[in-house]
């Protein structure tokens, strides 16, 4: 999630950091839609799912969408930042700490049903194959404990499939309700917003 303007650059490895402590965990295969899910999003359906996580007590998220834009708006939408503040429900705002257009790191800050939410979060950007890998920054304070996963742009007849997955960890900082909310409907409503945005003309 980048301001817009900020340009994006192929992936370069990574050096001992951040990055090479949680890149392993992404090194896994993308998840892909059953053929019941193949149907739904033909019908411009949003499909949610929410596998066992693979952490015992973290909950896991995958999602995908169909857009009628080119994998290039799509990640476009992705990377906009201040849209998808205004398009939340939940974030109020955001800060960038790093700036590297490879591999920047942000603040993002928000509050729902009266409960607030800072996390540090870092990224991978892969401009090339229109991929977004994330991960929380171990080296700043967040109000979860763990938050890894990844966007993915798919080139399909007419248009785009973008496929999100998460695996959070919130550490009791939030209320159950809650947590089940950001995981399920939370992703839904960010997904409802990227379409819109990747589709406007």
């Amino acid at each position: 999630m980048l301001e817009k303007g900020i340009s994006c650059s192929p992936r370069r490895a990574p050096e001992t950091d951040v990055y090479a402590l949680f890149l392993a965990t992404l090194a896994l295969a993308r998840p892909v839609p059953t053929e019941a899910e193949l149907s739904a999003l033909a019908r411009r359906e949003i499909v949610v799912r929410t596998p066992p996580p693979r952490t015992p007590g973290a909950h896991r998220v995958e999602a995908f969408l169909d857009a009628r834009a080119t994998p290039a708006s799509a990640f476009a939408a992705l990377m906009d930042a201040e849209a998808r503040v205004r398009g939340s429900g939940v974030l109020k705002g955001y800060e960038i700490y790093r700036r590297d257009p490879v591999r920047p790191c942000m603040r993002w800050y928000g509050s729902r049903f009266g409960f607030s939410l800072n996390v540090h979060t870092c990224y991978v950007v892969d401009a090339t194959r229109w991929q977004l890998d994330f991960a929380l920054d171990p080296t700043r304070p967040s109000d979860i404990t763990t938050n890894v996963g990844g966007y993915t742009m798919e080139a399909i007849p007419g248009g785009t499939r973008v496929i999100f997955e998460a695996e959070t960890a919130f550490g009791g900082s939030l209320p159950g309700f809650l947590q089940q909310w950001l995981t399920t409907q939370g992703a839904r409503d960010y997904l409802t917003g990227l379409r819109a945005r990747a589709e406007a003309p």
